[in-house]
């Protein structure tokens, strides 16, 4: 028997299944060394070694519970890994639906979920790490219809979601007039596309890129981008936050190569090579069947393939530019709040795990109402292009340079000492001073400026850099102060 199972393997199997053009799937097996943990994690880690997690089971490739009940998908992967650097069991609790699994991790079923978006609501219940994830949400509709440049473009149509994503509650505070009809699954909202039953569908790229080859809907089509994006994190309940700090080192230890790998290997489809080898002489038999149907459905699917490859070079381009766009200063083009604000976080968080100092300079021009009132808002629109084009040619280029609001700006420098921002603060206002703009003639700014500290967040810092900022103001203005 095992001479016959060798040559199957070897004369029939292997040969049919190269024809075949089916990869086996090689998984992450790299071995990675445990993280150093706090004495307080360390002893959470020995008291609670296995940990009960939650997942949707129906979001392939994301993450799926299999027939057999087991946790499949990317995140299966990640946290494959992030029990070899954490020495951690992560134990499935059996779910039916994405909404069961969010009720189990509010009621203390599961301490944790696996994949999950950040929203203000949750954030009252959950605690969430960095994202591990990332992909753009696109429209999805019948192939009979053209390119949609977002949701503002969408109208009053109708849109299948599933019971429980957090897109409704994004769609419904920002495009109100959208018509939404609930199902379960991600398949049946696609289905119902198909059939008619609605105009479109959102999903995530990978998540309907993947479900529409899978279940052969070659009438459907990626439209366009969505102006949301799934940054998707592990959500952990408030009530274990010190297994919020242990799986926040284990997400920001993600080494880039098994990253990558994970990713490269669910983006495609997944074959399963079982082992019961009784049934493989019949199945070889009926083999060459399957080629002359496959060869059929190739003919079908090439021109859809290629529609599909257009259509995501294209929303790749889109989604690009969008980014670019949300983040970018309409007058100034520079960074605006919103990139602000993310850099900010970024730099604290790395300061709280890599104690990589950093100092924060907020600038604000002195008596801007005055160029406005006595030269116009063109004026002053002018004046403020121009500033920001002179400081951003006095900065170091890993300086982060924004409009903060209004004519108040703010830098972000990273590896930076309070005495070297200080410096730098004071080079800007010197040349700021000696600058003639036109029409409006020389001008001055004043500066505040700061250094992050032990158990500082985002408001402390800014708080901080704003006090001496309006200290700078009330001494004279033209000036630079600091804590």
């Amino acid at each position: 028997m095992f001479e016959f199972r060798r040559w199957l393997n070897q004369y029939l199997i292997l040969p049919m299944l190269c024809l075949l053009g089916v990869g086996l799937a090689l998984g992450v097996n790299a071995q990675s060394e445990p993280l150093s943990f706090s004495n307080e994690e360390s002893q959470w880690i020995q008291q609670n070694n296995i940990v009960p997690i939650c997942v949707d089971p129906n979001w392939l490739p994301y993450e799926a519970i299999d027939s057999e009940g087991e946790h499949t998908g990317m995140s299966a992967d990640y946290f494959q890994w992030f029990s070899q650097v954490t020495q951690l069991t992560f134990k499935l609790v059996p779910t039916d639906s994405w909404i069961q699994s969010k009720d189990y991790l509010m009621d203390g079923t599961c301490k944790l979920i696996s994949l999950i978006n950040k929203t203000e609501d949750r954030a009252d219940h959950f605690n969430f790490t960095e994202p591990y994830l990332s992909s753009p949400v696109v429209i999805v509709t019948r192939d009979s219809e053209g390119y949609m440049d977002g949701l503002k473009s969408y109208g009053r149509k109708s849109l299948s979601m599933v019971e429980g994503y957090f897109y409704r509650e994004l769609i419904e505070r920002d495009f109100p007039r959208i018509r939404i009809k609930k199902y379960q699954t991600s398949d049946e909202t696609l289905e119902a596309v198909s059939s008619g039953e609605v105009f479109g569908t959102i999903g995530s790229l990978f998540i309907v890129t993947e479900r529409i080859q899978r279940l052969g809907l070659s009438n459907l089509k990626i439209v366009g981008p969505t102006e949301y994006r799934n940054e998707l994190r592990i959500g952990v309940s408030k009530s274990e936050p010190v297994l919020f700090s242990i799986m926040s080192k284990a997400v920001a230890s993600i080494d880039p190569e098994d990253d990558a790998a994970i990713v490269n290997h669910w983006v495609k489809v997944k074959y399963e090579i079982g082992q019961d080898y009784d049934l493989v002489l019949i199945i070889s038999l009926v083999s060459v069947v399957v080629l002359l149907l496959l060869g059929y459905r190739s003919v079908t699917l090439t021109r859809y393939n290629q529609k599909l490859s257009e259509a995501y070079d294209l929303l790749e381009k889109r989604t690009q530019e969008l980014d670019r766009i949300s983040h970018t200063d309409a007058l100034t083009s520079i960074h605006n709040r919103l990139r602000l604000d993310e850099t900010l976080t970024s730099e604290v968080n790395r300061f709280k795990r890599y104690r990589a100092e950093f100092s924060l300079i907020i600038l604000d021009i002195d008596y801007f109402k005055r160029v406005n009132d006595k030269y116009g808002h063109p004026a002053g629109d002018r004046l403020l292009i121009d500033l920001c084009k002179l400081i951003s040619e006095q900065l170091r280029s890993t300086d982060i340079f924004g409009r903060w609001g209004g004519e108040e700006f703010m830098i972000l420098c990273p590896a930076t000492s309070k005495e070297e921002a200080i410096i730098t603060a004071e080079k800007l206002r010197r040349a700021i001073e000696e600058t003639h703009f036109e029409p409006v003639g020389h001008i001055t700014v004043s500066f505040g400026v700061t250094t992050v500290e032990d158990g500082d967040g985002e408001k402390e810092l800014v708080s901080r850099a704003d006090k001496q900022l309006y200290r700078a103001k009330s001494e004279g203005r033209n000036r630079v102060c600091h804590d």
